[in-house]
């Protein structure tokens, strides 16, 4: 009996003979044999830089939103009721990039800016009338963040804007509008994507009474994004949108003295959203790559000691400080298709860039002072360091009560 032996090609093979058929008809692929190979998209590293800076870059935004919201509920905290303020916080470059739950492994540069601010127990003060009212206090917050790591540079903002209403002497409720932009320069400024969001939120800050309290916050916001992928002989570009929706309660316990205090927390973040897919133009034929719609999402858990001391001066109160947290961050993934635009067939490859849970601790030291006029300046120095990572900043808010 005679044996007929039959060779399947394998996936990767049917994938060029497919790309080759496509190119043929539509007069792109012609050239040779050159054409016969599509390469792997998913191998470019300009491909994934952009697809995780843009992913890390999201939840970056929703988490400097956040932060600027819960910065201000800790000084609310100091005042006892709603205040008119401004204030803006400004990052140098870490030394060393920080792995937190708002970076892809694959993209550096990304900075989180650790607040130095501690968590004073409610009292009241003397302050100067609100625009609106006693109850009612407008306030503004803002987040400057510059990086710097290995191929990838990050340069970031966040302006919040905010009301704030006293339902009692021991809840705040308040409304806030925000808005942030960043951009990643990836492999030496060849490539680059830039971001925008727009995001409303609602929070509060309760009393739990026995020096404990708990702050809430939780925002929805939509996503732009415009990325520039650099190939040998052009250019390649694209936009997408997405949006997303985020939140953080935070619960704590100050121990109080009539000069020191000394606050433990604990808190839990979660943001979860999706960007469309989209295509992208090229200046050549079979460099125009289309990107699949993403799912993405991140949480974290924090513990931290933070404690301060207030010394009078004829200028005003210096309070040096310090502050312990331990995060946990949990896994996630990172994953999209990616795909020609020459393969009608919707024929794709897939990007995968899981994120394994990690636990990091963060060392803190500081500065804050409240001058005569109403300027309180904070200045600080933090190291963060994991399994993996390690990272030191610098930082310096300023802020005024008006």
């Amino acid at each position: 009996m005679a044996t007929i032996g039959i060779l399947l090609p394998d996936r990767t093979m049917l994938r060029s003979l497919l790309a080759a058929l496509t190119l043929a008809t539509t007069g792109a692929g012609s050239a040779g044999a050159s054409a016969l190979v599509l390469p792997d998209p998913t191998e470019m590293p300009e491909v994934s830089g952009i697809v995780s800076s843009q992913n890390g870059m999201a939840i970056a935004f929703s988490q400097t939103q956040g932060d600027n919201v819960l910065a201000h509920l800790t000084t609310l905290r100091s005042s006892g009721r709603p205040t008119d303020s401004f204030g803006m916080k400004f990052a140098l470059p870490p030394v060393v990039k920080r792995k937190s739950w708002t970076d892809a492994e694959q993209v550096p540069g990304q900075t989180q800016v650790i607040s130095g601010a501690t968590v004073p127990i409610l009292k009241k003060t003397t302050a100067p009338e609100n625009l609106l009212g006693q109850r009612l206090g407008l306030w503004a917050g803002g987040n400057i963040s510059l990086g710097s790591a290995g191929a990838v540079d990050l340069a970031s903002n966040g302006l919040t804007l905010g009301l704030d209403y006293q339902m009692n002497p021991r809840a705040i409720l308040g409304f806030a509008l925000g808005y942030g932009h960043g951009q990643v320069s990836i492999c030496d400024d060849v490539s680059n994507t830039s971001g925008r969001n727009s995001t409303a939120m609602v929070y509060g800050s309760f009393d739990a009474g026995s020096n404990r309290f708990v702050d809430v916050v939780a925002g929805y916001g939509l996503l732009g994004f415009d990325s520039r992928r650099t190939f040998d002989g052009g250019i390649a570009r694209g936009s997408r949108t997405g949006s997303q929706a985020f939140g953080e309660i935070k619960a704590g316990y100050t121990i109080p003295a009539p000069r020191w205090r000394l606050t433990s927390y604990g808190s839990l973040r979660s943001v979860a959203g999706e960007l469309n897919g989209f295509e992208t133009t090229a200046d050549q034929p079979g460099q125009s790559l289309t990107y699949g719609a993403q799912s993405f999402g991140a949480s974290e858990f924090d513990l931290g000691l933070h404690g301060s001391i207030d010394n009078s001066h004829p200028f005003g109160t210096v309070s040096p400080f310090f502050q312990v947290d331990f995060h946990h961050l949990f896994n996630r993934d990172v994953a999209t298709d990616i795909g020609y635009d020459q393969l009608s067939n919707g024929e794709a490859w897939l990007l995968s860039l899981p994120q394994a849970g990690t636990n990091q601790v963060t060392l803190g030291v500081g500065v804050n002072m409240a001058l005569i006029g109403g300027l309180k300046v904070n200045m600080h120095y933090s190291s963060t360091f994991g399994p993996d990572a390690e990272s030191h900043a610098v930082g310096l808010q300023l802020s005024r009560q008006f």
